[in-house]
């Protein structure tokens, strides 16, 4: 049954065609003075959003969510009014994720890229966490992880310190979540994590090309 499953849709805009990326490119340019306000001034951070919208789109179009509107949760996490499903966005770099379930989740991407992962992991991992954060590949596990923990929570990064997850399961303020995270090591030339915080009993990655998307203002 679908609520057993969460999907998670990904776009990789390093594969888009011309014809794609001018659309997307178009619609961008095309925008209203007020609505290209609300976006990230770089173009790049600009696209990634509009189409960050249009795969939001897709994905509940493709549960069967018709007309809900999205509102802000308690914590400012984008959900549906209807309450009849549960999302997560993500992007980064040329990657954008959807997840959608029956119950509650969260999402992380991140590019691996080289960085001083050391100062960051001793400011805002714990102890368990540090341990398995000691190579750049363990360290952006353990960052996907927890952004994906906050995510599902709808609580941001001011929550890194409260939540963990270097025992396998996830543990915020000290108390176990109904939850557990899965990592997927993906794509090249440049690579990525990506980590799933959910309840279902598994999970559907559905990559997607731009091309499938309905690029529009609505």
């Amino acid at each position: 049954m679908r609520e057993e499953c969460t999907k998670v849709y990904t776009v990789d805009l390093s594969g888009a065609g011309e014809r794609e990326s001018s659309a997307l490119r178009a619609l961008l340019h095309g925008l209203p003075s007020t609505l290209r306000e609300e976006l990230p001034r770089r173009e790049e951070d600009a696209l990634r959003t509009l189409c960050g919208r249009a795969l939001v789109r897709h994905a509940l179009k493709e549960w069967g969510v018709q007309n809900s509107p999205i509102v802000r949760g308690e914590h400012g996490k984008p959900v549906l009014k209807s309450g009849e499903a549960h999302f997560n966005l993500s992007h980064a770099k040329d990657m954008v994720v959807c997840a959608v379930s029956a119950f509650p989740v969260g999402v992380d991407v991140e590019p691996v890229l080289p960085r001083g992962f050391g100062r960051i992991a001793n400011r805002a991992f714990f102890e368990e966490e540090r341990a398995r954060a000691q190579t750049l590949d363990g360290f952006y596990e353990i960052w996907t992880k927890k952004e994906s923990a906050l995510k599902y929570l709808g609580v941001g990064l001011g929550g890194l310190r409260r939540v963990n997850v270097g025992h396998g399961g996830v543990i915020f303020d000290g108390a176990p979540l109904p939850c557990r995270i899965e990592t997927v090591k993906t794509g090249a030339p440049c690579p990525y994590f990506l980590s799933l915080c959910f309840e279902t009993a598994s999970f559907d990655m559905v990559p997607l090309p731009l091309s499938s998307l309905s690029l529009s203002l609505e």
